[in-house]
């Protein structure tokens, strides 16, 4: 009896909250795919963002799991503005954004999402350490580690951070933010958004 006891846990160990095939499209090993409050590590991209045949710029799709584990992405967000906004821990001016982004995710209500997107950092533990920086900050919105910056590469990252995007209900990007800006420069542009 005792046997088998030690067998069933052994086997709840190795089974129990690993991610299923399904929730690693990135083809990441489960080791490196977690979630803990609103921080999650990517899941998931889509392609390089490029014009359509109209000329207009859809965002690349990025997966995540939400606070309570629930596999999430971008194109579920149609029908909301998002603010996209990639950042680094080491950045200043990215640290700068802040106060103005979490002011945006807390009074913009659910009619416009703010997620941050925590690119070119160090790969070494940088989901602890994105979400120590995060609660040392209180960001409240959804922060997603960006291993390998894939997410940033498909959004024509060249190295600089932030660089934000504005795109529209039906997941179309309709502003480029490069560099530091402030909570009404964002503002000026979401507020265009019908």
């Amino acid at each position: 009896m005792r046997l088998l006891l030690s067998i069933l846990c052994v086997l709840l160990i190795h089974v129990g909250c690993a991610p299923t095939p399904t929730d690693t499209p990135t083809g990441n090993t489960p080791d490196t795919l977690r979630f803990q409050g609103n921080i999650s590590t990517l899941y998931g991209s889509g392609s390089k963002i490029a014009p359509d045949g109209s000329g207009q710029i859809f965002a690349s799709n990025i997966i995540w799991k939400d606070s309570l584990g629930v596999i999430q992405s971008l194109d579920s967000l149609r029908g909301k503005i998002v603010l996209l906004n990639f950042w680094a821990i080491w950045c200043v001016p990215c640290e700068a954004e802040l106060p103005g982004l979490e002011s945006i995710s807390e009074t913009m209500g659910p009619d416009i999402v703010v997620i941050g997107v925590s690119a070119l950092d160090p790969e070494s533990s940088l989901f602890d350490r994105t979400k120590l920086y995060a609660q040392t900050r209180n960001m409240k919105y959804q922060i997603i580690t960006d291993q390998g910056s894939k997410a940033y590469q498909n959004y024509d990252g060249n190295g600089t951070v932030p660089r934000s995007f504005a795109i529209d209900r039906d997941g179309r990007i309709v502003h480029t933010f490069v560099g530091q800006q402030s909570k009404q420069q964002f503002m000026d542009i979401l507020n265009q958004i019908p």
